[in-house]
């Protein structure tokens, strides 16, 4: 076995502007002799404790002391290759930021039980074959500074150049954890997986973590391309899941189903220009558990072909461009539709209240598919379903907020202009006959 050991102490009174660092280079030339791995090679330690081995020829290990901070001419690895990261607990840290010229191809194993950071600006991609399996991991083509990794402070910029973060393959988080892809364009094919704990896809070119409640999350798009896509699985049962970006695109699945009643279940599409939604998006709960809450907006957001899960032993909420009448903290689309191979359920599956539909723009709404929040079967009350453009309604399908066993719901329909034509009418007279009461408002 090569072994390679340095200790760097760093003195935190040096961190002002200008402040000079001496920094110890390792030189991985007797830990790589006499093979041809690509496992990171070149690096150099801006802070802590960091032991280097090689167990055998497919295999790097880097033990790190909490809040290591790691500096690479290349960090990637082969198929087969093994990059494993040796902390003290699930909640150390260790920031590697990417100083050469090429991407990140991370095409094997990258491993650890505590928290990876990997910053890379010329882009990172995690292959089809690759596997990472860590306590945390958060892969960025924006900068951190190594002053704000420190303190804790998740402030994410960077240029027009700043490349993209893919993924192909199987990225998962232990219990608890997150996996956080942050570029200026961000894509996801493969699969992530984080119980508990949080997944997020950010494109932009800044981005600040107050903490990782996704409502807390300040992001600033400057470009309509900043654009996020999945048409993989983001899995976080039990947590939350999110995809924030100047275009969004989900065409895969995304999940965030409450297992709990103290789990989370929350899933948040927010874009500034347009949002297409199409697959599954779901937070349901169970028959003890209350459906979660699913946010989706954008300038334009569009439903097509996508089914829209929250429902549980009690309903859970599902906004779409825009909460009740255009009020609350969610940004207003400005257009949204919904087609007719679209549904969006939030409906008790126990004893229980339906849950909260709200489809809105501040323009025009139409909506196509259909929408259920009734009441459980074995009782409670039917839901609450709003389907409103500010300017527009149209709709060729009946809003279902029925209860077999408790009280009828509220179909709102609330635009500044309707024109209840016969198949209007044929409409809201089947949403009347399933029970549900009816309710029309104009402003004009």
């Amino acid at each position: 076995m090569n072994l390679l050991h340095t200790k760097k102490f760093f003195d935190h009174t040096d961190m002002g502007v200008g402040a000079r660092r001496n920094l110890l280079v390792i030189s991985l030339i007797s830990l790589l002799h006499g093979t041809a791995l690509a496992n990171p090679t070149g690096a150099t330690v801006v802070q802590g404790d960091v032991s280097l081995s090689q167990p055998d020829a497919q295999t790097l290990n880097i033990a790190n002391s909490p809040g290591a901070i790691i500096n690479w001419q290349d960090f990637s690895n082969n198929p087969g290759e093994i990059t494993r990261f040796l902390q003290q607990n699930n909640a150390s840290a260790v920031l590697n930021r990417v100083v050469g010229q090429d991407p990140s191809q991370i095409l094997g194993s990258l491993l650890s039980n505590g928290r990876v950071f990997l910053i890379n600006p010329n882009g990172i991609v995690f292959g089809a074959g690759a596997r990472v399996d860590t306590a945390g991991l958060i892969a960025s083509s924006l900068n951190l500074s190594d002053a704000d990794f420190i303190a804790d402070q998740y402030n994410f910029a960077g240029g027009d150049d700043a490349g993209a973060v893919i993924n192909r393959g199987f990225i998962k988080s232990s219990k608890g954890g997150e996996v956080l892809l942050i570029a200026s364009n961000v894509e996801n094919s493969g699969i992530i997986q984080a119980e508990d704990g949080t997944i997020l896809l950010a494109a932009g070119q800044k981005l600040t973590l107050t903490s990782l409640d996704l409502d807390h999350i300040s992001f600033d798009i400057q470009a309509p391309d900043n654009k996020a896509l999945n048409v993989g699985s983001l899995l976080a049962n039990g947590g939350a899941a999110a995809m924030l970006a100047g275009s969004v695109l989900q065409r895969g699945r995304i999940q965030a189903n409450r297992l709990a009643r103290d789990a989370d279940g929350r899933i948040r599409l927010i874009a500034q220009d347009t949002l297409e939604v199409s697959g599954i998006v779901t937070a349901t709960g169970t028959s003890d558990v209350a459906g979660g809450n699913i946010q989706m907006t954008g300038g334009t957001v569009a439903l097509n072909n996508a089914q829209i899960l929250a429902s549980g032993k009690s309903g859970g909420t599902v906004l779409v461009g825009g909460d009740f009448q255009g009020a609350g903290k969610l940004a207003n689309a400005q257009n949204t539709t919904v087609d007719a191979q679209s549904s969006i359920h939030a409906s008790a599956t126990g004893t229980g209240n339906g849950g909260k539909i709200i489809v809105w723009s501040d323009d025009t709404t139409t909506v196509e598919g259909a929408l259920k929040a009734t009441g459980g079967p074995t009782g409670g009350n039917g839901g609450f379903i709003e389907t409103s453009g500010k300017k527009t309604l149209e709709f060729t399908t009946a809003a279902n907020v029925s209860a077999p066993k408790g009280k009828a719901g509220t179909w709102l329909l609330d635009p500044e202009n309707i024109d209840i034509d016969s198949g209007k009418a044929v409409n809201i007279e089947t949403a009347l006959n399933q029970g549900s009461n009816v309710s029309i408002k104009t402003s004009a």
